[in-house]
Order: structure tokens, then sequence, then C-alpha cells
């Protein structure tokens, strides 16, 4: 298989921008979730979201209370 190597890339003025823009933003994120006490808490409740809709949307009809205790026997 051959390795693509793109001709040309060009970063303009705009493409800079933004990049330093997600930059900033990347840093203000990893500060504030140093501030953040119980990150943890916060991702297991994220993680049992996420499970529970997206399984809802497969036509699973299990309850939220029904896949954290699924996900906490794991």
């Amino acid at each position: 298989m051959s390795k693509f190597i793109p001709s040309s890339i060009t970063i303009d003025p705009e493409i800079l921008g933004l990049l330093e823009s997600i930059s900033r933003k990347q840093g203000e994120l990893s500060a504030y979730q140093h501030h953040f006490h119980g990150l943890a808490e916060v991702e297991a409740v994220a993680r049992i979201d996420a499970v529970h809709f997206s399984t809802k949307i497969e036509g699973n009809m299990l309850t939220r209370d029904q896949v954290t205790e699924a996900l906490l026997c794991l």
C-alpha cells in the first residue's frame, strides 16, 4: 500500500487563528479540570448515561438504574 503524500499544505491566517483558539480552549479546559472535585463521579455518570441512551436508541428497554447495576457488576 502506498503512503499518501499531499502535494502541498497551506495554513492560511484563518486556519492558524482557529488552531490557536483550539489550543487556548484546551488549556482552559485543562485548568478547569484541575479545579473540579469529584471528576470520577462525573465520568461515571457520563458513562452510565452514554451506555443507557445509546442502547435505548438501539431499542433496548433497560432503565437507567438497570444499566447502572449492570455496569457496576463488570
